[in-house]
């Protein structure tokens, strides 16, 4: 047999098979040193280029994560500070029913309450009837007073002269308050503005406690306003009679219930359209002319307004139904026998 016959060069003397084409990069890294030295100085001259470019791409990446950085600082910085001013909600008023809140602990400080019967009357306890007295007075001259304006609200020593014409002091002027919070609203649009007299730090307090509960809110123009159909009533702690003035300071434990109930009527009158309707139904149908004439003309004896003739229904239905301490309210009072009193109490039961 004759010998495979080698396959012919291709150029340049290198085989030309696909073998010798695979090896052919081999034998190139292994040429001449000439061709070596070109080409490591073709290499040279491109890394300058290629490290300036991975040059930028690191200091754009530090400048990144640096501006990254800054902001992420910065938002840190401005949620700390957001929070910081962020008015902190206060804690969640406390329900009870009217037998939990008589029961309650006496502290020297205001004590809050939402009724559990009825969760849109908001009960406010003051330490003593002067603190009461200090935050509610103005605020009674303005809404309820016969002798109190309507279109502004009375300096110190106007309001001295109201309480000491209608033979009271700063503490016995009332057992307890009822207002709504349109009412309240009213009172403190008013106070802001500035021919108006400055409100001391109880009446201020009062303000930024009903403000921070959400009932009252003020709007961008400056007034206030009711968020919701609430009431506000208040009541006092037992305190013993003062021995230095002719009036009567004694709240005991008697009259302290008394006064609850009667200013948590109020706060059922305001907020319950059901008993507000039974009032009415009483005052109109309920009562013959003469009976109401003889509820106007107590109820004037006491500085009420008898022109107001929502403030009459709604005093009556207290006094008669819900002032069970016969020292406050009793058949003397409106020139009447046990018996008539009586039967007046029973003709309130049977409206509908």
């Amino acid at each position: 047999m004759s010998e495979p016959k080698e396959p012919p060069p291709g150029p340049g003397g290198e085989p030309a098979d696909a073998t010798a084409n695979l090896l052919a990069p081999r034998r190139r890294r292994h040429r001449s040193s000439s061709s070596s030295s070109s080409s490591s100085s073709s290499r040279s001259s491109r890394s300058p280029r290629r490290r300036s470019s991975k040059s930028k791409r690191k200091r754009w990446i530090i400048a990144l994560a640096a501006t990254g950085g800054t902001a992420l600082i910065v938002l840190a910085a401005g949620l700390v500070l957001w929070n910081w001013r962020k008015p902190i909600p206060p804690p969640a008023m406390p329900v009870a029913s009217l037998d939990e809140i008589l029961a309650a602990k006496t502290v020297p400080d205001w004590l809050w309450w939402r009724l559990r019967e009825n969760t849109a009357v908001l009960v406010l306890e003051f330490p003593s009837l002067i603190e009461q007295g200090e935050t509610m007075n103005r605020m009674a001259a303005f809404i309820e007073k016969r002798a109190g304006p309507r279109d502004r609200l009375l300096d110190n020593g106007e309001l001295a002269d109201l309480i000491k014409r209608s033979g009271d002091n700063a503490a016995t002027f009332y057992s307890g308050h009822d207002y709504t919070m349109d009412r309240l609203a009213q009172f403190y649009t008013l106070a802001d503005q500035a021919d108006q007299p400055t409100l001391n730090g109880q009446e201020q307090r009062l303000r930024e406690n009903l403000l921070r509960w959400g009932v009252l809110k003020k709007e961008l123009d400056g007034s206030y306003h009711s968020t919701s159909e609430r009431a506000l009533v208040s009541f006092t702690a037992e305190q013993p009679d003062d021995p230095q003035t002719t009036q009567d300071e004694l709240i005991d434990a008697k009259r302290r219930e008394s006064v609850l109930r009667h200013e948590l009527s109020h706060g059922e009158y305001f907020t319950n359209s059901n008993y507000r309707q039974q009032c009415w139904e009483f005052w109109r149908k309920g009562l013959t002319e003469n009976e109401r004439q003889m509820f106007r003309k107590y109820l004037g004896s006491l500085d009420y307004d008898p022109g107001n003739e929502e403030l009459m229904v709604n005093e009556t239905q207290a006094v008669l139904m819900h002032t069970p301490d016969t020292r406050a309210f009793n058949a003397q009072d409106l020139g009447v026998s046990d018996a008539e009193l009586e039967r007046l109490r029973e003709r309130f039961r049977n409206t509908k």
